[in-house]
């Protein structure tokens, strides 16, 4: 359930400024898929 609720927490980050945050939020989704 966190790791639902943080992937959540960073695409709503993305949708709010995807160029800032695309990046990061590529390197959540694979340090969490690992």
């Amino acid at each position: 359930q966190f790791k639902a609720g943080h992937a959540m927490t960073t695409l709503t980050s993305a949708l709010s400024s995807p160029d800032a945050v695309a990046g990061d939020a590529a390197r959540e989704a694979r340090s969490e898929l690992k």
